[in-house]
């Protein structure tokens, strides 16, 4: 019974101490996939700037609004780009997607006018919150030449980030939940098969039997108790209670 009870506190804490291994192994493995999932979506955001700069600032400074609403329309054919706007230096729209509307806003660049125009060249920041998830937004100062046209702003569904970022949390708390039930199971195995092969081996060396080098003092502990037994019998007589 005290056996039973140690192998169940064993396998608990085991299994306890498994589980918050695992939660913190999933929780760090979510943050760093969202660190990587938003640093993909800037480096897309980037390549697309390159991309279409020459032509953006060619039809911002003809006035071809057309051509600059084709332009925005296009960039947001990528499924993970959900808006897509050009400001002028003013913060007022000059051209825009159909998605970009409430609650965004030219108007949320005045906050980061400070870090466009210094060395980065370029904002992230995160905010806005749609049905599907939040939103990164990346802004990119349009220049031409040396003269500041206005401002591109992107607008990312992060919506997709945190669905898979779910997944792999579910995906890793089952994989570690398997991997500390076999663990656990695995252990008590070991236990319960170690011991039966040492009390197997005691019984044979105590039989007569070649004693392995491990059982040597365990061996000597036991000759000298049956040593004790005997000179105890021999003082008391046969050592045997009868009724007389």
């Amino acid at each position: 019974m005290r056996n039973s009870r140690r192998l169940l506190v064993f396998v608990v804490s085991t299994i306890a101490g498994l589980a918050a291994l695992t939660w913190l192994g999933a929780s760090v493995v979510e943050q760093t996939t969202g660190r990587w999932f938003a640093k993909d979506l800037t480096m897309r955001a980037r390549l697309a700037v390159a991309s279409s700069r020459r032509a953006m600032t060619a039809s911002w400074r003809h006035r071809q609004s057309g051509e600059l609403d084709g332009l925005l329309h296009d960039m947001a054919r990528d499924e993970r780009l959900f808006a897509a706007a050009l400001c002028d230096a003013g913060l007022r729209a000059v051209a825009r997607t159909q998605t970009f509307r409430e609650p965004f806003g030219c108007e949320m660049l005045a906050p980061h006018v400070g870090t466009l125009s210094g060395a980065a060249g370029e904002a992230t920041w995160r905010g806005g919150v749609l049905p599907g998830g939040p939103v990164q937004f990346n802004a990119f100062p349009v220049r031409d030449e040396d003269e500041l046209l206005g401002y591109l702003v992107l607008v990312h569904d992060l919506g997709f980030v945190e669905r898979r970022r779910g997944e792999a949390h579910r995906i890793l708390l089952i994989g570690f939940g398997v991997l500390a039930l076999a663990a656990s199971v695995l252990t008590v195995g070991a236990a319960r098969f170690a011991w039966r092969r040492w009390r197997t081996e005691l019984r044979r060396s105590l039989e007569g039997g070649a004693a392995r080098p491990e059982l040597e003092p365990v061996l000597a502990d036991v000759r000298a108790l049956v040593r004790r037994l005997i000179v105890k019998e021999d003082l008391e007589g046969e050592g045997v209670w009868s009724p007389d």
